[in-house]
Order: structure tokens, then C-alpha cells, then sequence
């Protein structure tokens, strides 16, 4: 059954634009961004135009370069590879600032271009706190990845994320990778079908981990990993939290409140709840499924 929540939980982790990109992938945390970026920049873009190269047309934005915090660049303007995706989501950020965080490696072919390290997270727009908070983290794990003893440096990046976790900014680079759809704590054994532990968490860092949870306004696929990885038996608290959000949310995100389910179950030991999330598995998917889960969902809540 872990398993089976896990592979739900890594898919539906995704962001949504991911998920509705023509050509999806899983999204790339900062502990593997700034390893794998040959330059991270802090600017702004000026412009964006479509350019024609051998027949191809592709956008191309002017960047502004402010600050160089790795890698060496003498120029003060840069090109930047955008596809539609990423032009949609500069566009849509919530920041006023313009400012931008990039991760981006230099092209072979062309002078001064530049095209992202991870197409769906190499572009950050940000306020200055948020520059901040990034800036702060990409130093440390910098100082991390330096350090050539292995198991000091696991030691260090589970703290790094952690801290990660639990800024407003960062929350998501720490939460991924501390949760089952990251692949940083435990790693998936085809051959037992089980996720196996590669690190083991603290009693001090699972309570860290709990308090950033408990501080969130809503459990995601995201805090629902977190609980599944912290979870060795009864919480009191969590379960009302998770309570709570599934009373708030029954209606919502179909699959996840499924999950919640399970795991409200599972850490409340309560037979009358197992008997009705049981039900799901009686349920023929048809037209009628989202209709039919909802009441059983509705059945559910009304025995909290």
C-alpha cells in the first residue's frame, strides 16, 4: 500500500504546468539545480523576441545580468532560450519586482546564449526577500557539495534542506526532496517494490520537519509524503491537522484526498474508517466515479 500512495503522490507532486506541458518532466529541487547549472544569475529581463535560426523560431529574452553567483560571465547582457511555457509563467508570476534567479548553461554553437539546466525550474522570479533566501541557500549547498566525505555531506544537505523547508521561500526545494518524491532520503527497489531508506532522519529533524508541516495552510501531495515519511505511529496533532484539511477540502484534488484518507486510517487505527474508505475499491470508474467517491468521502468526514 506504500508504494502504491508513493507512485500517486510523485506524479501528482508535480507542478500543474508540468503536468500540462507537451513535453513533461519531474521537476528539479535546488540541491540538484546548482550542481548541474553552469551559471546562476540574478537579473532582470529587458525584452523578449522571436529569433530564426535555420528555419527554427524560438524566443529569445535580453537578460540584464545584476549578480553572478556561479560560474564566470564578463557580460553585462545575455540571451536566454524561453519556450511558450516559460514566457506563460514570467508573465503570470505574482512578483512586481522583475527580478529573476536563473539557472543556465552556455551554448556550444552561440555566443552569449543561454538555455535553462532544467527547463521547467530554472527560472525563479522573485522579490528581494526571496533573492535573498535563495541566494543564502545556493551559498550553503555550494560549501556542501565542496565536501568530499559522503556521509558528512548527506549528514549536512538533510540540515540544508530542512532549513530549506522551512522558509516560506525554499519551502518546496526542501519539502520535495524530504518527502517520497524525492529521491534523496530512500531510493525505489524495483525487485521488492518498496522504497528503501538511505538516510536516516534524527528524532530532532523529524520534529523540524513536523513543525514546518503543522505551519502549512493545506496538505498537498507534498505534506502528505512528509507525514508518510515522519509517521512511526500515533500523532495526535497531525491527525487532527490532516482531520481538519480533509473537512476543508473534501471535494478537492480527487486523488489526494484519497491518500489523506488512507493515511488518517492508518494512523487513527479505526476499523468504521477502514470499512468505508473500503468502498472505493468496490467502485466501477465511469461517469458516475467522481459523483460516487464524494459521497463515500462525505461518509468518511461524517465519522471524524
Amino acid at each position: 500500500m506504500k508504494s502504491l500512495l508513493i507512485a500517486i503522490a510523485i506524479l501528482c507532486a508535480l507542478p500543474s504546468q508540468v503536468l500540462a506541458s507537451t513535453c513533461p518532466s519531474p521537476p528539479v529541487p535546488l540541491r540538484l539545480l546548482v550542481p548541474n547549472s553552469e551559471y546562476i544569475l540574478i537579473g532582470r529581463i529587458t525584452s523578449i523576441e522571436e529569433t530564426t535560426v535555420e528555419n527554427y523560431t524560438r524566443l529569445t529574452a535580453t537578460f540584464e545580468v545584476n549578480n553572478v553567483l556561479q560560474g564566470r560571465i564578463k557580460s553585462k547582457t545575455i540571451s536566454l532560450y524561453l519556450d511558450n511555457w516559460m514566457e506563460l509563467q514570467l508573465a503570470e508570476s505574482e512578483s512586481d519586482e522583475g527580478r529573476m534567479l536563473v539557472f543556465i548553461n552556455a551554448s556550444e554553437d552561440d555566443v552569449d546564449f543561454y538555455y535553462p539546466s532544467a527547463f521547467r525550474d530554472s527560472y525563479k522570479k522573485l522579490d528581494e526577500q526571496g533573492l535573498n533566501a535563495y541566494r543564502q541557500r545556493i551559498k550553503e549547498l555550494q560549501g556542501i557539495n565542496a565536501i568530499k566525505d559522503e556521509k558528512r555531506r548527506d549528514q549536512l544537505t538533510v540540515d540544508w534542506l530542512i532549513n530549506c523547508a522551512t522558509n516560506r521561500y525554499t519551502y518546496w526545494e526542501g519539502a520535495y526532496d524530504l518527502s517520497p518524491a524525492g529521491s534523496f532520503l530512500e531510493y525505489y527497489d524495483y525487485e521488492t517494490d518498496e522504497f528503501i531508506p538511505r538516510i536516516k532522519l534524527s528524532f530532532k529533524q523529524k520534529q523540524r520537519i513536523r513543525a514546518s508541516v503543522l505551519s502549512q495552510t493545506k496538505i498537498t501531495y507534498i505534506e502528505l509524503g512528509l507525514i508518510m515519511t515522519l509517521v512511526d505511529g500515533p500523532d495526535p496533532e497531525l491527525l487532527r491537522f490532516m482531520m481538519k484539511t480533509l473537512k476543508s477540502t473534501a471535494t478537492e484534488y480527487l486523488y489526494r484526498q484519497q491518500g489523506l484518507m488512507r493515511q488518517i486510517t492508518v494512523m487513527s487505527e479505526r476499523q468504521d474508517l477502514s470499512d468505508a474508505l473500503a468502498e472505493i475499491n468496490t467502485i466501477d470508474y465511469d461517469d458516475d466515479y467522481e459523483k460516487r467517491i464524494n459521497k463515500i468521502a462525505q461518509t468518511f468526514i461524517n465519522k471524524l
